[in-house]
């Protein structure tokens, strides 16, 4: 990968919802530079100072005429000479084909390389087909998703229209991925499309290994939001229990009709918890979950600082009383039964306790 004019912003980021942007971002930390994540506004364009920019545009829980439109604007605002990247789901949901039409209409790239293939996750694309632990993510659970279902497994059946350059990345290893994205010159003429896979893929063909891994923070006791109902979240969430350092509010297993008022309700609470200075950090798995409690507590970005895992990144925030705060997120069905559990053991510990345990 060669031929790249390197400005400000120098990546450009556009996601459909808070996990995807912390994600999509999270691969640059340790190259030396600046990561704001925003939630989207149309004053985007005053503040494109840092080196990654990454908007979270909340299309996914949008139609598509929606969709189209917020995606389209974010996208203008990216500078011709940025490194583009479109999000896209692992488990394919979402608005996906209208977003790349939206996307690579108003860009002025030359092509579109699609590769949602994440396989530390275990998101894998063979022959064109994108498989969970081997299995087509339209036969799994992700299928049933009552409000963003995986509705096929076919990367052909993204691909809008009328586009007539398009590459689909198919791996199986990170290792295939980075290969593959690292023999395309000129990456500023294209669309990149894809998962965290092709984002790590981008920031090791760009600017090589990682120079440092950055440090996790001591911040003692944290706040862990759980407004997912997948099970893998709650199995997470029952780890936490009984921990003194770890306060766990989740929603109700059982599914409700008005699940909005059911996250509202959790996300105030979450929030007023969150200014009373008990908790050095939040850590909320589901993008709905972090982008409600971001709206509650009047936060429109932070910036990235690290990452407990590839998928799992956590930023620092001005809460509205000045104070700072640790936010983390992960997608819901992301990780082990431990994860959630290793998260608040890390931010717990001093760098003198955690010296004794690497």
């Amino acid at each position: 990968m060669k031929n790249i004019n390197l400005k400000c912003p120098t990546i450009f980021v556009v996601a459909d919802d808070l996990t995807s942007a912390a994600d999509g971002a999270a691969p640059f930390l340790g190259r030396g530079l600046d990561i704001t994540v925003r939630r989207w506004d149309l004053d985007i364009s005053v503040k494109l100072s840092a080196d990654v920019m990454s908007i979270d545009c909340g299309s996914r829980s949008m139609n598509e005429k929606e969709a189209t439109f917020v995606v389209g604007q974010a996208v203008k605002r990216a500078p011709d000479s940025a490194i583009l990247l479109k999000t896209i789901d692992s488990t394919l949901r979402g608005n996906i084909k209208a977003e790349l039409k939206a996307a690579f209409d108003v860009s002025g790239r030359k092509r579109i390389v699609i590769a949602p293939a994440f396989p530390m996750a275990g998101r894998t694309t063979q022959k064109d087909v994108q498989l969970i632990d081997g299995i087509p993510v339209s036969e799994t659970s992700y299928a049933n998703d009552p409000v963003h279902p995986a509705r096929t497994s076919r990367i052909s059946d993204l691909i809008p229209d009328g586009i007539e350059t398009v590459n689909i990345l198919n791996a199986k290893t990170q290792m295939e991925l980075n290969e593959q994205v690292a023999a395309f010159d000129h990456p500023e003429e294209i669309l990149w499309a894809g998962s965290p896979g092709v984002a790590i893929a981008l920031a090791t063909a760009l600017f090589g290994e990682k120079v440092s891994k950055p440090p996790i923070p001591y911040v003692g006791s944290s706040l862990v939001v759980v407004g997912s109902a997948n099970s893998v979240s709650r199995a997470q969430a029952q780890r936490t229990q009984d921990k003194a350092y770890i306060t766990c509010l989740m929603v109700p297993e059982k599914r409700v009709k008005d699940a909005n008022t059911i996250l509202s309700a959790l996300t105030s609470h979450a929030a007023d918890l969150a200014q009373s200075g008990q908790y050095g950090a939040v850590i909320a798995t589901g993008g709905d979950t972090m982008d409600a409690l971001l709206k509650v507590l009047d936060i429109d970005e932070f910036s990235l600082v690290s990452e407990f895992e590839p998928g799992f990144p956590l930023g620092i925030a001005q809460l509205p009383n000045g104070n700072s705060i640790i936010i983390a997120m992960k997608a819901g069905g992301f990780g082990i039964e431990e994860t959630l559990l290793r998260a608040a053991e890390r931010l717990q510990l001093s760098s003198v306790e955690l010296s004794k345990v690497i």
